[in-house]
């Protein structure tokens, strides 16, 4: 008994964290548990350009098929987006991410902080690298 008071007032700011930390996050998935669907999915899809925009970071450009893995693997992990990941295929989460990547390449090219950001000291090519896949897509 005496070890187990002694580990608690040792403790006890870590266990208030850890204890605010869970209830936050336990809160957070409940509000968005009881979200309309419609409303839960247009979440994920705002998540997706976020997400894009990290794996585009990470990985820089050319690797799109590991960045749609990565951002999926990112999604799969997410305990409130549990339920779309068993109703939406991949193919569908593909297309998803595909308007995702459209719409974080459109705010790479218009948001020059944002593209250092991501892209470092070569931002400039990299920026006119995106206008012409842009381009090229709306040729098509």
């Amino acid at each position: 008994m005496n070890q187990i008071m002694n580990f608690i007032i040792t403790n006890f700011v870590v266990i208030v964290c850890l204890l605010a930390c869970g209830a936050y996050l336990g809160i957070k998935v409940k509000e968005f548990a009881q979200k309309p669907k419609g409303e839960q999915i247009e979440n994920v899809k705002q998540w997706l350009i976020q997400a894009c925009l990290e794996a585009e970071r990470d990985l820089q450009s050319g690797t799109g098929q590991l960045k749609l893995r990565v951002v999926y693997n990112k999604f799969l992990s997410i305990p409130a987006f549990q339920w779309v990941a068993r109703v939406v295929t991949f193919e569908q989460f593909s297309k998803w991410v595909g308007v995702a990547l459209n719409k974080s390449k459109e705010m790479l090219i218009n948001n020059p902080t944002l593209a250092e950001y991501t892209y470092g000291n070569s931002w400039k090519s990299e920026v006119e690298k995106l206008r012409s896949q842009l381009n090229d897509n709306k040729g098509n």
